[in-house]
């Protein structure tokens, strides 16, 4: 269905019986409103850019909180960048993804392990606690202050090999192994 969008319009649309209700802006072209059953109202912006198949993005938040004038010129930004040929919401991400790794590369390894503890271990794993005093026993002492950029397979490798050879904890060994690649 194709209707132009005004608030007034948004706001008092009802949603279909069954399923979603989207509506076409005939403003601009390829922003879509989406009505839920629940009536939650989202934008949606359908582009193609040069010689690659179409493709959908659902403009972040609700509408209350996105208005229709953000949502147009959000819309606008990314038709303008796909008619030129360029995926402006891939490269958004592309640059995020390198942010990130930037960020998470600047840190240091007991860093890095306090935060896979509270952010992965402690909400999901019921035997947190262990995984928090191998990484505080073993690794933190020995490779705590290093940045993560600069760890390296042979770091690992030798920590790995005084725990079983000096210490003789042999079954920790393999523990503080898996530890380490799922925080890695």
């Amino acid at each position: 269905m194709r209707h132009k969008l005004t608030d007034r319009y948004i706001q008092t649309v009802r949603p279909a019986g069954s399923g979603r209700l989207v509506v076409a802006d005939t403003e601009v072209t390829g922003l879509t409103l989406r009505v839920t059953p629940s009536g939650t109202r989202s934008f949606v912006v359908r582009y193609r850019p040069r010689l690659r198949p179409q493709r959908s993005y659902t403009v972040p938040g609700a509408y209350p909180m996105v208005t229709l004038a953000a949502a147009r010129q959000r819309a606008r930004d990314i038709l303008a960048a796909a008619k030129r040929g360029v995926d402006l919401i891939a490269d958004e991400k592309r640059l995020e993804a390198e942010r990130r790794k930037t960020q998470a590369a600047a840190r240091t390894l007991g860093e890095l392990a306090a935060e896979y503890v509270e952010r992965a271990c402690r909400p999901h794993q019921r035997r947190w606690r262990f995984v928090e005093q191998r990484l505080r026993n073993h690794v933190v002492p020995v490779l705590g202050d290093r940045m993560v950029r600069d760890i390296r397979r042979a770091d690992i490798v030798e920590l790995l090999d005084a725990m079983a050879h000096e210490k003789g904890l042999r079954q920790q060994v393999n523990r503080t192994r898996g530890t380490l690649a799922t925080m890695f």
